[in-house]
């Protein structure tokens, strides 16, 4: 690779992270202003579409793509028990039974201890503490999801 070429490579990276870097912080001022994903959905999917030209860069961030039917967080031991629900998660946390909610914080727990970008792990980490938070409302250990039991 010549020197311009690998100049230019640096160029789209750099832009790429830059891009990525800004649609975070889009994304937590609309989860924290609306209360829903809606909008930092669509704007996902407008950041997508916008980065389909930066394609190289970003599978570059992204790392290598898992050998096919080896998805590495398909492997999960744990079930959300509110896998394909969308809208207000707080209001569906409130739904779960304690033990659900405990599987919930484990379930998502692995899923951070295996994710292999760091945005993958930041949108775990927001899963886990916002369940370990519906955990300390209702009175119970926000730990007690690691161990299965309450504190007194």
């Amino acid at each position: 690779m010549s020197s311009q070429e690998a100049s230019s490579r640096s160029a789209v990276v750099a832009l790429a992270r830059t891009s990525l870097s800004y649609a975070h912080a889009v994304i937590e001022e609309a989860e924290r202003e609306h209360g829903d994903l809606r909008m930092a959905q669509a704007f996902g999917i407008l950041l997508a579409l916008h980065a389909a030209d930066l394609g190289d860069a970003l599978r570059e961030l992204a790392g290598p793509e898992p050998l096919p039917g080896k998805k590495r967080l398909d492997n999960n031991p744990y079930t959300d028990p509110l896998d394909g629900r969308y809208g207000d998660m707080d209001a569906w946390r409130r739904t779960l039974s304690d033990d659900e909610l405990r599987e919930h914080c484990r379930y998502w727990n692995w899923s951070r201890e295996n994710q292999v970008h760091p945005h993958g792990r930041w949108w775990c980490s927001k899963a886990l503490s916002a369940s370990q938070r519906e955990l300390a409302r209702r009175g119970l250990d926000p730990q007690s999801w690691r161990d299965g039991t309450e504190s007194e």
